[in-house]
């Protein structure tokens, strides 16, 4: 790839993350059973889900990627691996 697409790449990649990064107020919130389901089911985009649920982007793909590696951990094991510092 050249620069010049890397550099164009990158920049709508800040735009698009810049422009739904909005949510920083739950950055800290606990996921529910509620929001694991909208996430996992995937009906809408991603976009959609987290207006919904009002977490950004990156975080409900994070979300459904920890979720269908860690899908045979009861829950309280699950937010121990995705948060290490929980003791």
């Amino acid at each position: 790839m050249s620069t010049k697409n890397l550099t164009q790449r990158n920049a709508q990649r800040k735009k698009y993350y810049n422009k739904h990064s909005v949510y920083r107020q739950n950055r800290y919130a606990r996921w529910t059973k509620d929001q694991d389901s909208i996430v996992l089911d995937h009906k809408i985009s991603d976009v959609q889900i987290s207006k919904k649920i009002g977490k950004s982007v990156q975080a409900v793909q994070l979300r459904r990627c920890r979720l269908k590696k860690y899908e045979n951990l009861p829950t309280h094991q699950l937010v121990k691996q995705t948060n290490p510092q929980i003791p």
